[in-house]
């Protein structure tokens, strides 16, 4: 299931991240939360609450009640996934383009360059980050 949710989780965040939207995201978690809290309750109708969390969530970092499970790689290592959370995602705003500068001409290509630039950087930092 958490092969499932993370890719629709990350996609929607990326969708939304550059618009005020670190309520939403918290809000979509505890969502996340609760129907999974749902879930788990009607998946073990027999099983008590510690049981429960025992089994199905766990402390990640900082936050408490990550929800996760156990998988085997490749080699056969057991490895722990974790569903990702909507308020991990960083928000990244929007950079206004000036009203009179046209990218066309000529004495704007300094700004057009130097926004690119800005727009490339944390891009450029993130993919040398996670090599």
């Amino acid at each position: 299931m958490i092969h499932l949710l993370n890719p629709k989780i990350i996609g929607w965040c990326n969708y939304y991240k550059t618009v005020v939207s670190s309520r939403v995201f918290s809000y979509i978690d505890s969502r996340i939360y609760k129907t999974l809290h749902y879930w788990t309750n009607r998946r073990h109708p027999n099983k008590g609450k510690r049981w429960i969390a025992k089994k199905y969530f766990t402390s990640y970092r900082l936050s408490e009640w990550r929800f996760y499970a156990k998988v085997k790689d490749k080699d056969g290592n057991i490895k722990l996934l974790y569903l990702k959370r909507a308020s991990d995602t960083k928000i990244k705003r929007h950079i206004k383009i000036r009203g009179v500068a046209n990218p066309f001409d000529p004495q704007f290509k300094e700004y057009f360059e130097s926004l690119d630039q800005k727009r490339r950087l944390p891009s450029a930092i993130s993919l040398l980050g996670s090599a």
